[in-house]
């Protein structure tokens, strides 16, 4: 999935884009601003099956007035490790 060159803003109580189970993302050179209740991206990825996990690319993207500019948040952690949460 290839998301490029947006323009997101003024997104109210969520983040500015949500991405969850993806794989090959590249997320290039998009400006979000003015999600004051969420992050700028947030993607949720899956490390515990390690499928999903896999050939992700973030550059070049302007964040601004975001609670977290770049959010990676582990939904399933593999047995043992810590509970899902932040990985950034």
């Amino acid at each position: 999935m290839c998301l490029e060159g947006n323009y997101i803003h003024d997104i109210d109580g969520q983040s500015g884009v949500y991405i969850d189970y993806v794989k090959n993302l590249i997320f290039a050179n998009n400006r979000i601003r003015n999600c004051p209740w969420g992050a700028g991206l947030k993607c949720q990825i899956v490390t515990g099956t390690q499928d999903w996990v896999d050939n992700y690319a973030i550059t070049g993207n302007i964040i601004e007035n975001t609670i977290e500019g770049i959010l990676l948040l582990d939904a399933d952690p593999l047995p043992g490790n810590p509970p899902p949460g932040p990985l950034l």
